[in-house]
């Protein structure tokens, strides 16, 4: 098993099969819903999703510039259903994304004049990176379907890098970090790849493998 000094605090070595095997189980369980985008009258248009099991989720729409025009928080529901009316905003691109705890879905919207045009070019699901500890060890992995380039630091809680590696053109990540004698609660992970950026600074909070394996592997 390779291993790689971080400053003499960190390590990071090879995931283990049962790790790839679990993670592989979650992505592949219940994590595209049914998304249709439908072009309504003009410059509005329709969404309606469905999911398999109950879930919280977001919905946001925004512009180019990544400002926020529109946002709803749904809890626990399996079926969601909204019409857009664009009609006071200006020519551009727009942006509907669709998040839960496990994925991103964007679609692109094009307004021109009074016609609104559903870019189905411009959709994208990414899948966000997971997280289980175990024996002062935080195993990372993530699925990147078409490939991504990657980066992934971790820095102690004075702010200082520790840790970073760059991986180009990936479809997967795999990776475990080694606390062992330090505290893990110390330390923060960063993740980022095809323009977001997921942070797990709160050690307490991640799952416990074991659990989480055992659920996905039933």
């Amino acid at each position: 098993m390779q291993l790689f000094k971080l400053k003499s605090l960190v390590k990071v070595v090879a995931l283990f099969v049962m790790l790839t095997t679990a993670g592989t189980a979650l992505f592949a369980t219940d994590v595209n819903p049914g998304i249709v985008v439908t072009k309504g009258n003009q410059k509005s248009f329709a969404l309606h999703l469905n999911y398999q099991t109950e879930r919280s989720f977001k919905i946001a729409l925004k512009d180019a510039a990544s400002t926020t025009l529109f946002k709803e928080n749904v809890k626990q529901a399996k079926a969601f259903a909204k019409n857009f009316d664009l009609k006071n905003l200006p020519d551009g691109t727009y942006f509907l994304q669709i998040e839960d705890q496990q994925s991103i879905h964007t679609q692109a919207i094009e307004v021109h004049g009074n016609t609104l045009t559903i870019d189905k070019s411009g959709e994208e699901k990414i899948f966000k990176p997971v997280v289980y500890k175990k024996d002062q060890k935080v195993y990372l992995t993530a699925l990147l379907l078409d490939g991504a380039d990657v980066e992934i630091s971790v820095r102690d809680d004075n702010g200082d890098l520790v840790y970073r590696e760059m991986i180009e053109n990936q479809v997967s990540i795999e990776k475990v970090f080694s606390f062992a004698g330090q505290n893990p609660e110390d330390f923060n992970i960063s993740v980022r790849y095809k323009n977001y950026a997921f942070e797990f600074n709160n050690y307490s909070t991640i799952p416990s493998i074991l659990h989480e394996s055992t659920r996905t592997l039933k």
